[in-house]
């Protein structure tokens, strides 16, 4: 049964109307039904390839047929996920760079602005320079 949910309880934050952080109410009502042992018994049954999910045949017939690979998996990995915990993964970020690691870069940026600007010269037969440096920042001129 569908019921019209107060604004006091919808989630805040976003522009479409109920967007944001759900409420607790609705995140325990989550957690409850993911902990059920209905779920657990209808999981056995998937994995035990027992017909469970509902399909319409051309004659307009409604039959069950058993999971399909890909729902296993699926359901497999939330299952791992949550029993296990997820793998840990490894983060590497450069939080500061030094002047030469900036200076580097730069030079390194200049390099290739100068090759582009060959191959564009010799497609479209301009000669000069449309790229100069002020004040060691490439900077291209109109």
């Amino acid at each position: 049964m569908l019921t019209k949910i107060s604004a006091e309880d919808r989630g805040h934050g976003g522009v479409r109307e109920g967007s944001g952080r759900k409420p607790d109410w609705f995140k325990e009502k989550c957690a409850d039904l993911a902990c059920s042992p209905k779920f657990f018994t209808f999981a056995e049954k998937v994995f035990n390839g027992e017909l469970v999910e509902p399909k319409i045949t051309k004659e307009g017939l409604g039959i069950y047929m058993e999971a399909s690979v890909g729902d296993k998996v699926y359901l497999w990995e939330k299952l791992a996920a949550y029993g296990f915990g997820k793998p840990t993964e490894i983060v590497s970020a450069v939080l500061s760079r030094t002047p030469e690691d900036s200076k580097r870069k730069a030079e390194e940026l200049w390099e290739i602005i100068k090759s582009l600007e060959v191959h564009a010269n010799a497609r479209t037969g301009v000669r000069g320079d449309p790229v100069s440096v002020v004040g060691g920042t490439p900077q291209v001129q109109a």
